[in-house]
């Protein structure tokens, strides 16, 4: 039990210290003055060759190492729009995280209280699971809809454009189908348990 303590307190922990990052995240965001904002998604993309080729020529050493621009980083001026979306954003990743930490947290519980064999955690996991899944699916349309609010507000000059910084990890996914199907067996486990107590 000592270690459910364990488990269960360190939950606790990061849950809070999730909503007070994300309080002061938030408060930073709708406080900022005029200061202008690193963007480090999406990068600035070179698209003219010509460009690009001089560019790489002025970053060849003489050793015959050879350096390419691949992104640029965009120091930008904070927009109501661009502030009405990383508000957005800083909501939408914490209520996420702490979404999950709270039925981890009932879970764990449940499990303290020797009531873990309930129907309501099969749901907690699968809701869990399906957070998990969708998570890459969440987090590109956050990043499709600040690509395209940022090219609106500040359009590129010629021979450069915007491009989105990071493929999609698939990590979350897939450990939320193996708990998915962790879910599915635990709940299979649990009909058979009634159905026995029923014929007894």
């Amino acid at each position: 039990m000592n270690k459910l303590k364990i488990i269960s307190g360190t939950l606790i922990f990061f849950k809070w210290a999730s909503i007070i990052v994300g309080a002061l995240a938030l408060v930073v965001m709708l406080f900022i003055r005029d200061e202008p904002i690193i963007v480090e998604s999406p990068l600035v993309s070179i698209t003219n060759e010509k460009l690009q080729g001089q560019l790489n020529q002025m970053l060849t050493t003489s050793n015959g190492l050879e350096l390419t621009v691949g992104g640029i980083d965009a120091e930008m001026p904070i927009t109501w729009q661009l502030r009405c979306l990383k508000v957005f954003a800083i909501i939408t990743v914490f209520a996420y995280i702490i979404w999950i930490l709270q039925a981890i947290l009932n879970i764990v519980r449940d499990v303290r209280a020797k009531n873990v064999f309930r129907y309501r955690n099969i749901i907690r996991l699968k809701r869990v699971a399906w957070l998990l899944i969708l998570a890459p699916l969440f987090s590109g349309i956050l990043e499709m809809i600040f690509l395209l609010v940022i090219d609106h507000t500040y359009p590129l000059p010629a021979g450069l454009t915007y491009r989105w910084s990071g493929d999609i990890d698939f990590t979350l996914m897939v450990i939320g189908f193996l708990l998915y199907a962790i879910t599915i067996a635990f709940g299979e486990a649990l009909n058979m348990k009634k159905e026995q107590e029923l014929t007894i």
